[in-house]
């Protein structure tokens, strides 16, 4: 014959358990609201968990997910990498979230750091120019993250709401997905892919530094008008030429190839770095040589 369970049997209940049930026998008699109902869950709440602690049972645990690059893919966030980091920077913005206002007013951006940990930075961009960071601290489980962002937004973590990059409101995240069930955007996405960076979608748009970064690749010189004349592409050197070095110049006389001593810099609109002088026909001077 079965016992009947200790914790339903009023005088076996402990002094806290006994505590516990006069609490949410009076905020039953308050009277009848949605936040005093919210308010006798939570208490039973309390009390199970007591109970399980005076008859001895084991909580089970909660399985934590690490936060790895394919949970971050599938849920929302785009990754952006510059020249020289050897690991993707993910970010999602949460600023058309929080309120009607600019995506990049607010966001979350992790990154991985070698011993498996990812560092966490709060990232605000105004106008997309001015970036900002704050660092939050370090990261290892989903848990963590998504709460940093409900935290942050006052918003529940649904990964169906996280479009294009952003977190969006319920009604705005609706929207959009109804837009995209149009013709032409199906197309759109089922059309061949002819770049490399279109082929995967977690990637990022371009961000300020990727704007900074291009700008110093192409560098500058003194144009004839005693001005820095910006240009399209130097291989990312912003020197002059070296003397005996053969490269595609323009200056107010057209387009030519010569050595980089014959080049008058301040009449230089742009130059060119060449791999290798020029085969057949294409004829110029000797190299001149270096000054001892």
């Amino acid at each position: 014959m079965n016992e009947i369970p200790r914790r339903i049997r009023i005088d076996k209940l402990t002094p806290a358990e006994l505590a516990i049930r006069d609490a949410v026998l009076a905020v039953e008699a308050a009277g009848c609201d949605p936040r005093l109902t919210d308010a006798v869950v939570l208490l039973g709440q309390a009390k199970e968990k007591v109970a399980d602690f005076v008859d001895g049972v084991e909580t089970p645990k909660r399985e934590r997910w690490r936060i790895t690059e394919d949970w971050l893919r599938e849920n929302g966030f785009k990754w952006h990498q510059l020249e020289g980091q050897d690991r993707k920077q993910w970010l999602l913005w949460l600023g058309s979230a929080i309120r009607e206002s600019s995506f990049e007013d607010l966001g979350v951006e992790v990154a991985e750091w070698r011993d498996g940990s990812w560092f966490c930075w709060l990232r605000s961009d105004f106008a997309h120019r001015y970036s900002r960071f704050i660092h939050v601290r370090h990261l290892r489980f989903v848990d963590e993250l998504a709460a940093l962002i409900e935290g942050v937004t006052g918003q529940e973590f649904d990964a169906s709401n996280n479009l294009y990059g952003s977190m969006r409101k319920p009604k705005d995240a609706a929207r959009l997905r109804e837009e995209d069930r149009r013709t032409d955007l199906l197309w759109l996405r089922q059309s061949r892919h002819w770049r490399e960076i279109e082929k995967d979608d977690s990637r990022g748009q371009a961000l300020p530094e990727h704007h900074e970064f291009h700008e110093k690749a192409r560098g500058n010189v003194t144009n004839f008008e005693g001005q820095h004349a910006q240009f399209g592409w130097i291989d990312g050197r912003i020197h002059a030429p070296k003397k005996n070095e053969l490269v595609l110049c323009a200056g107010p006389d057209g387009v030519s190839l010569c050595f980089g001593s014959w080049i008058c810099l301040k009449k230089l609109r742009w130059w060119m770095p060449l791999p290798k002088p020029p085969a057949g026909d294409v004829k110029h001077g000797p190299a001149p040589q270096e000054e001892a």
